[in-house]
């Protein structure tokens, strides 16, 4: 899964109106951030679950210490025989780790976590106090700047996705308000992609 088609399926599915789990659920316990935060790892685990691979992606919660994480058992075709029945066989490769963090001063600790993690898709989505959202950039450029001085790489099949929300606002009409910044690797920063909605 890319993090174009992550990002729209998550907004879709918070943004709807229809089901239980919609629009107006989320609105309810969106102050409510334990309840807040298990109703999107709810949504991520449903988004992931579903990802067309060669083999069933499976999904733990708290998997590396990571909110979500998602993998799929490996092609074991050329493996040698089991040295013996008992032996557990473990072989798989990972597709998602996404971390949600609803601390607005926390979530670049989850930045640097999933950047020393190789996986195809890396998502942290954070937040910021609504009244300083006009300063996003300022966030991003520090965050980017951290991880260029950490020596982060990303491989080519990668991608990181950060996602900023809306935090500490009591105005219903202000809740979410989600953006996505994508890695770019040549210029060393996460970009804000306008088009993704």
């Amino acid at each position: 899964m890319k993090a174009k088609e992550f990002y729209q399926k998550l907004t879709t599915q918070i943004y709807s109106n229809s089901g239980d789990r919609g629009k107006v659920y989320a609105e309810k316990i969106y102050r409510d951030s334990t309840r807040y935060t298990q109703y999107i790892k709810e949504i991520i685990g449903e988004i992931l679950s579903n990802i067309k691979k060669p083999n069933k992606v499976e999904i733990n919660f708290e998997y590396y210490r990571v909110d979500v994480f998602a993998w799929e058992k490996a092609d074991d075709t050329f493996l040698p025989e089991k040295p013996s029945e008992q032996f557990k066989e473990q072989f798989w490769k990972p597709v998602a780790a996404i971390e949600h963090e609803n601390d607005c001063n926390s979530w670049m600790d989850e930045v640097i976590k999933l950047s020393y993690l190789k996986v195809p898709l890396k998502v942290v989505i954070g937040y910021l106090p609504v009244n300083e959202r006009s300063s996003d950039y300022k966030y991003i450029n520090y965050v980017s700047k951290a991880l260029s001085l950490l020596g982060y790489e990303e491989l080519e099949d990668e991608e990181f996705l950060l996602i900023i929300g809306n935090a500490q606002t009591k105005d219903i009409s202000k809740y979410f308000g989600y953006k996505p910044y994508l890695y770019n690797s040549k210029t060393r920063k996460f970009e804000l992609r306008t088009n993704w909605n």
